[in-house]
């Protein structure tokens, strides 16, 4: 029941809804519902447009100044949309759409992570338990060497044989120095086996330490460091975007890869130690990689990834935060080409015994109704190992391999190489056809065998080509900057002339968003 209060308020504002106009001449003028203005004046206009295109309030002056024009002067347009207040606002709102922090990954592998206890740096866990005899540190003293070299062990009363420390300067603060233990601080080159260390092979090693300045080691800051730049790679490039006047279609074919301190360290010194993350085989040409002191992370060099790098989608921060093929394609689906992955309205019909039998998704009763276009998107990711960043060239890794296809069918000296990312486990009959190609080729068609070799950057063109994703992006643009869903009896042609507006300029990133802006619609959600 409404208020009793309420009910002349109420009756007031019914009056005006049907005597329109004539309505202003009643009595109670002052409780009537003042109707709804059709648009915004220039001076809320004004307000709307600085928040949405550079983060804050019009100035005192500009509310001034705006007086002297009947709406906001284009040319204020012009110049906030090649602001670098616009490329924030810009980069802000892309992380909605790519989730690009990826600061809780673990890059550092086991028996490569600093621990400290009495400020003293050790590899701490399983190295520990084997170097020492318990998970401890070494002895709070100066390190002391047999003739051979060799730091000096002292048996404790825990049972544990421990060294003394030594002085480093690391790698993260080269004007310093830490005490680290000596086993830990080796810098040998090559194990006592002859293999070199700094590798997957030889991670567990116990002749190898960390390093010349603790390469091949890290601590939990300096992890934090090498993420946090795998975040700024993806900001950098949509920034450039509009800073730059580049196409919006650079985010997905560009072959430009940002680089500072900590990323060129860790390409360049630890990419190859194992661990849950895969970032191997490196996805750069390492003599690409600059020279670079691990604390310059504020210098960035643009270098060249090669013609399979794919922009924002071959990205570590991309394929690091989607770690499935599956989820990589499901993400760029869902945020650039508006098409998520959904059962029907009425849900899904299945044969559950029919289901049991078929390993194939693609065809299996109550998955392929999503899986049909999924597992053909998902393998344009084909050459990027899932869980890493990695990347199986052609010239190394060929989509078929004869040795692995024998140890698939044979079940015997199966390579790495062969364990990890060919189809080796035949599990099923039906797999048998598949022996010993790359992983990704399972159950593809021959129709879509190309998507692997030709990659993301192959998807992306097509979803332009067919105006999927610029349709797409006009309307999760316009949506962002009306603060509301488009509706299709209201909008029905808004996306349709904001995408081929947006087309028509070349992909022009701030020329959509004027559009937007500039629209009569923009004007009335305000």
């Amino acid at each position: 029941m409404f208020s009793r209060r309420l009910l002349p308020i109420l009756s007031a504002c019914a009056i005006l809804l049907v005597a329109g106009p004539a309505a202003a001449d009643l009595p109670n003028q002052d409780d009537v519902c003042a109707s709804p203005e059709a648009t915004t004046d220039k001076y809320k206009h004004l307000r709307a447009l600085s928040l949405e295109l550079r983060g804050h309030p019009p100035t005192a002056q500009e509310y001034e100044e705006l007086a002297a024009h009947d709406d906001v002067p284009q040319a204020w347009l012009d110049e906030w949309l090649s602001s670098q207040e616009f490329a924030e606002r810009t980069v802000r709102w892309h992380r909605s759409l790519l989730w690009n922090n990826i600061r809780n990954e673990n890059i550092l592998s086991v028996n490569s992570s600093l621990g400290r206890s009495n400020n003293i740096y050790f590899r701490s866990g399983s190295m520990a338990q084997r170097l020492r005899g318990r998970n401890v540190a070494c002895l709070n003293q100066p390190a002391t060497f047999d003739a051979s070299g060799e730091p000096v062990m002292t048996t404790q009363s825990d049972g544990s044989r421990r060294e003394g420390y030594v002085m480093v300067s690391p790698y993260w603060a080269p004007e310093t120095q830490i005490r680290v233990c000596a086993l830990d601080a080796r810098e040998r080159m090559l194990s006592e086996s002859g293999t070199p260390c700094g590798q997957r092979v030889t991670s567990g090693d116990l002749s190898c330490g960390c390093g010349p300045n603790m390469i091949w080691c890290g601590t939990g800051t300096t992890r934090v460091s090498i993420l946090e730049s795998m975040n700024q790679q993806i900001e950098m490039l949509i920034r450039d975007m509009i800073t730059e006047s580049r196409s919006y279609l650079s985010l997905f074919d560009s072959q430009e890869l940002y680089v500072n301190g900590p990323i060129a360290h860790y390409w360049r010194h630890q990419v190859n130690l194992p661990n849950t993350i895969n970032n191997a085989p490196t996805p750069i040409d390492l003599t690409e990689v600059p020279q670079m002191r691990f604390d310059d992370d504020e210098s960035w060099v643009k270098i060249n990834a090669g013609p399979q790098h794919a922009g924002v989608l071959t990205m570590p921060a991309y394929l690091l935060r989607f770690q499935t093929n599956r989820a990589r394609a499901n993400q760029f689906y869902t945020k650039f080409l508006c098409q998520p992955f959904q059962p029907p309205p009425n849900g899904i019909q299945a044969d559950e015994d029919s289901a049991k039998d078929q390993p194939d998704l693609q065809e299996r009763d109550g998955c392929k109704y999503c899986h049909a276009l999924l597992e053909p998107a998902a393998s344009y990711w084909g050459r990027w190992p899932e869980r890493g960043a990695g990347y199986l060239s052609p010239e190394t890794y060929p989509s078929f391999s004869e040795s692995c296809q024998e140890c698939a069918e044979t079940g015997r000296n199966c390579s790495d190489q062969c364990n990890r990312y060919y189809v080796r486990n035949l599990t099923d009959d039906a797999m048998r056809p598949w022996a010993g190609y790359l992983n990704s080729y399972l159950w593809r068609a021959e129709k879509h065998e190309h998507h692997i070799e030709q990659g993301p950057k192959l998807l992306a063109v097509s979803a332009v080509a067919d105006g999927r994703l610029t349709a797409c992006m006009a309307r999760r643009t316009a949506e962002n900057l009306f603060g509301r869903a488009l509706t299709a009896r209201e909008d029905a042609e808004l996306v349709p002339e904001l995408a081929q507006h947006f087309a028509r300029t070349d992909y022009s990133y701030p020329e959509l968003v004027r559009a937007i802006v500039t629209s009569p619609a923009y004007r009335r959600v305000r």
